[in-house]
């Protein structure tokens, strides 16, 4: 009997679970085939923190210079870097991809000038997105 209850709220779920992905969104969660804001803020904090630190872990790989991962390695803790996406994406445009989001943070964070955080901009934004 409570393997059938269990069968049945499994199905239940498989069911609702189908049904989320069926539904169209007409805003896309990726932009240039990066995952942007749009995806960042339906995330659970538990899918966001993993976003994190698995794109910390991906800047330490070997393959990655050090330069370039210390461009994007902002300050602070995995739970303080998802609540400073959280208010990133209340204030920006969603589209933003997250690891560009994540470049933007640390110049902030490191003082950039504005016209430093924007030529970043221009060399990483405009050429995936001429339309911004």
């Amino acid at each position: 009997m409570e393997r059938d209850r269990l069968k049945a709220e499994g199905e239940r779920q498989n069911a609702k679970a189908e049904a989320i992905r069926n539904q169209r969104d007409d805003a896309p969660d990726k932009t240039a085939g990066a995952y942007n804001g749009r995806y960042w803020v339906r995330c659970p904090v538990e899918v966001k923190a993993g976003i994190v630190v698995g794109f910390n872990i991906a800047m330490q790989n070997p393959i990655i210079s050090t330069e370039s991962g210390a461009k994007f390695a902002a300050d602070g803790t995995v739970g303080e870097m998802v609540k400073t996406l959280d208010n990133f994406y209340r204030r920006e445009d969603v589209q933003i991809p997250i690891w560009m989001a994540m470049r933007l943070i640390k110049l902030h964070q490191d003082g950039a000038s504005e016209s430093e955080i924007t030529a970043e901009w221009e060399t990483y934004w405009r050429p995936v997105n001429p339309a911004k």
